[in-house]
């Protein structure tokens, strides 16, 4: 796995924050490459696709900078997923960042912590 995922005190199954680190920005084509997927992932849980239970909510995608830092981030109500569920999108986000040569710094889950 290339992704470094560390997990934060303030872990909220029903408000999961996910914020990816970067090493420089997306470019502007792979950004939205990254919504699909992280959209494909919650449309095929919703659907029931991800084993037992569904998500109930994803809020947008947000590319941003902060203090020169750039991230990638958004949250998820993770509902009544089971915990393979958050395996499968990080293995998904593994893959696509390896596919697009994306260097990443790390993966928060949970309250964001900067660097």
């Amino acid at each position: 796995m290339t992704l470094d995922i560390e997990r934060t005190d303030d872990y909220d199954w029903e408000g999961l924050c996910f914020t990816l680190f970067l090493v420089s920005p997306v470019p502007p084509d792979q950004q939205d490459r990254l919504r699909n997927v992280i959209l494909a992932w919650y449309t095929i849980g919703v659907y029931g696709g991800l084993g037992d239970g569904v998500p109930h909510f994803i809020s947008d995608i947000g590319f941003e900078v902060e203090d020169g830092q750039h991230i990638v981030e958004w949250w998820v109500d993770m509902g009544s997923l089971e915990p393979e569920a958050l395996d499968v999108l990080i293995r998904c986000l593994d893959r696509f960042v390896q596919l697009n040569e994306i260097k990443t710094k790390r993966l928060v889950l949970g309250r964001r912590l900067l660097e």
